[in-house]
């Protein structure tokens, strides 16, 4: 795979960086990619896009011909939201969102259970979600998706995050490629948990995982992708992980 054909950036807290040059420009490349790969494998019925992407990071990757000056049109992207930060704007952490908008109480418990160990064990835990891919794209989609889970574990590592979760979409196999980059589902008082129904994705079924740690097969892909990573264009608040 040729690193130098593509570009990542990261934008932090899009609401308090909006003045800065550049913010608000990348966000809406992010909203135009979200409104394309969602209105494409769904609905105009499904909203990509809602307040906490105001004050979560967001990972992007454009080809890096396309970069130039404030344009950065993204081609895949993802959405990570730490749970100290939903605390900080006074907001459900996005895992607990889901499981209450689909009514999974078992869920929603062993979520909040799962919280509530990390508090007491000192740990912090981030969800990352809203995986999107332009459908219009002509960029190698081999080279998006591993591209992808570089920058989740990059994100993770990044923001000192000790436990990962995320949302697989059975109709699209996400749950499959988690599963090989380290993520299990997430377990109940009798096991692992089954996927849910979320009626704000048109009744997709998701599956709640989670991992503490990458697979091999991860942490190689984040080798590979290391040189666009630390060469990412980064936005963010003086002190922000995603400036480091």
């Amino acid at each position: 795979m040729n690193d130098a054909g593509f570009r990542i950036a990261v934008l932090d807290q899009p609401a308090e960086m909006w003045t800065t040059p550049g913010a608000s420009s990348l966000f809406n490349e992010m909203v135009s990619l979200k409104l394309a790969g969602y209105w494409n494998a769904y609905t105009a019925s499904v909203l990509p896009v809602d307040g906490s992407d105001f004050y979560s990071t967001h990972y992007l990757v454009a080809q890096a011909g396309d970069v130039e000056g404030d344009r950065f049109p993204a081609v895949m992207g993802f959405r990570f939201t730490t749970l100290a930060r939903c605390r900080q704007y006074n907001a459900p952490f996005p895992a607990v969102a889901l499981c209450n908008a689909a009514g999974a109480v078992e869920h929603g418990a062993a979520v909040r259970a799962l919280i509530e160990e990390c508090d007491a064990a000192g740990r912090t835990i981030a969800y990352s979600g809203s995986w999107t891919i332009s459908p219009n794209t002509t960029a190698d989609r081999v080279a998006l998706r591993d591209l992808t889970i570089a920058g989740l574990l990059l994100m993770n590592k990044a923001f000192g995050i000790d436990v990962a979760v995320v949302g697989g979409t059975l109709r699209f196999k996400t749950d499959r490629l988690f599963e090989l980059w380290g993520f299990e589902p997430m377990r109940g008082d009798n096991g692992p948990l089954a996927p849910i129904k979320v009626a704000h994705l048109g009744d997709e079924f998701v599956l709640l995982m989670q991992a503490t740690e990458f697979s091999q097969t991860a942490r190689a892909a984040a080798d590979r992708w290391r040189t666009p990573w630390d060469n990412r264009l980064a936005i963010g608040p003086e002190g922000s992980p995603a400036l480091r």
